[in-house]
């Protein structure tokens, strides 16, 4: 019992169940890829709108994050994939504060241009305009504008021909970036639970700066890593190419979109003659040729004139607009935000230019001002290829991954295994020495008569009755010590009684004992 308490707990330490991944060949693994976006029954007009509102409502961090990439399916909760490629939106953002060019205006009588909100007659006005045309006019130090480059146009891009060539949109983005502050009143603001009053925001802000950024998205071929690991996806994005296969007719969306302010729409020219164009894009894995098979044969990622154009037009439909703060007036006794846009505008005003946060800290808006833009590319790649549960691309596909399932397995350590076994010897010692002195008793080897006699077992033997008698019986029985054999002879012609619950020798019994040396032995 001793030896068990001791090597059970050991032998628990030595043998462990761990689990570790084995594939599972019927469960599913699917990650979604595109590689041909050149269907007529492409729906990328339907799939932007959703790729915009996905791209706010999934933020969880107010933009200090991006959004990862998802759409992967794994029916075991644990999955791997290499990495794949699929056709996808990117992103690019620049700081063109230098192409703008501020006046200021005594009154809104004094320029043709809307003033955004609701113009007060009696305040000073900025104008904030870029070369192309793009200009936003205000009266409060909290305004923003979002509106499209046409055709070719941008600032910060010319350079890039391939980017050029991809080119999907180019928006511009111009805004006020508050300079001087009242600390104190920002500071707990920022630490209450409610937003403040647009009219107490305005007043806390003494000086302000404009500044503006160019955001184009445009056609790439991404390279995705995918994981699942105990149901939750992790996909990652490794790598971007956009470099387009020479061609006879170069191919360039040219977009012609009407000005946000000037003719009050967010409509775009359709170009129906180049809907059968395509856009080829290089298979990023050829243009090294370091990790591609030598067997395989390039293939060209693509898209369509329509499709290109489509994404184009809707995101000028829903990513422009404007909004500002306005003083109070008498007409408007609350403090007013002026919005036109759609959604993602409001959340460009409130949560990341104007966030309370933001206001104070210009880094972090630039950094949040990048990250929405980011998210509406991994939105709209997302949907590009996704086919579940609607599908936006008729040729999107499945690129499939194995599927993992934890089993058991028995792991061994050693090192207890060791002190087990030298456990089990000791005691396989002591058992050879217990049988190997008892062999010499009894076979008479023994030094001694008391060595010899040490130890005797009671049970099933005839002397048991010597020993139950009380200590009269005992002397009427012969009494005193005798040698064995003497014991035995006795205790075979004795006879006994019970008297209430003790064991008495009958009265005819006396047993006679040897002297030695004048007394019992």
């Amino acid at each position: 019992m001793v030896i068990s308490a001791i090597t059970s707990p050991i032998t628990q330490l030595a043998i462990k169940y761990p689990v570790r991944d084995s594939v599972a060949p019927r469960e599913e693994a699917k990650a979604p890829a595109l590689r041909n976006m050149t269907s007529e029954d492409d729906h990328m007009n339907i799939g932007s709108r959703h790729a915009l509102i996905l791209a706010t409502l999934s933020d969880t961090s107010n933009f200090k994050e991006p959004i990862a990439p998802t759409g992967a399916f794994c029916s075991t909760g644990n999955c791997t994939f290499e990495r794949y490629q699929s056709l996808g939106v990117c992103v690019k953002t620049a700081n063109i504060t230098e192409h703008l060019r501020v006046e200021e205006f005594d009154s809104p009588d004094m320029i043709d241009t809307l003033v955004l909100g609701y113009p007060n007659p009696d305040a000073k006005v900025w104008r904030a305009s870029l070369p192309s045309g793009l200009e936003m006019a205000h009266q409060t130090p909290m305004s923003a504008m979002v509106d499209m480059l046409n055709g070719s146009e941008t600032f910060a891009f010319q350079d890039d021909e391939d980017l050029q060539k991809t080119r999907i949109s180019s928006f511009t983005v111009i805004y006020t970036n508050p300079t001087e502050l009242n600390d104190t009143w920002w500071k707990e603001i920022s630490e209450a639970v409610g937003m403040p009053f647009a009219s107490d925001a305005i007043g806390a802000i003494y000086d302000f700066r404009h500044e503006a950024m160019e955001v184009m998205y445009h056609l790439c071929v991404q390279t995705y890593e995918t994981n699942i690991s105990m149901g939750i996806e992790t996909t990652t994005l490794v790598e971007t190419s956009a470099v387009p296969v020479e061609q006879e007719d170069p191919f360039f969306l040219d977009m012609r979109c009407k000005a946000l302010l000037a003719q009050a729409s967010h409509t775009c020219n359709q170009s129906v003659d180049r809907w059968h164009e395509t856009l080829q894009l290089k298979d990023p894995r050829f243009l090294t040729r370091l990790s591609v098979n030598s067997t395989l044969e390039e293939e060209h990622f693509s898209a369509s004139y329509y499709s290109l154009e489509m994404i184009s037009s809707m995101l000028k439909t829903d990513a422009v607009g404007y909004a500002s703060a306005s003083y109070v007036t008498k007409e408007y006794r609350d403090t007013a935000v002026f919005f036109r846009g759609q959604e993602f505008i409001k959340t460009l005003f409130e949560t990341v230019i104007f966030g309370i946060n933001n206001i104070i800290n210009s880094t972090l808006r630039q950094t949040c001002l990048e990250n929405i833009h980011t998210n509406v590319a991994t939105s709209l790649s997302s949907r590009m290829r996704v086919n579940r549960p609607l599908r936006y691309t008729a040729n999107s596909f499945n690129i499939s991954g194995e599927a993992l399932t934890q089993v058991s397995y028995v792991h061994i350590t050693w090192g207890w295994i060791t002190v087990l076994a030298v456990e089990i010897g000791v005691a396989l010692l002591f058992l050879a020495l217990t049988i190997i002195s008892q062999s010499n008793l009894n076979s008479g080897q023994a030094s001694s008569r008391e060595e010899r006699y040490a130890f005797r077992e009671a049970k099933n033997s005839s002397l048991a009755t010597l020993v139950a008698l009380d200590e009269v019986s005992r002397a009427r029985a012969g009494g005193g010590l005798r040698p064995l054999d003497e014991l035995k002879g006795a205790s075979k012609s004795l006879r006994v009684r019970f008297e209430g619950r003790q064991m008495v020798t009958s009265d005819e019994n006396v047993v006679e004992t040897s002297q030695v040396g004048g007394r019992s032995i």
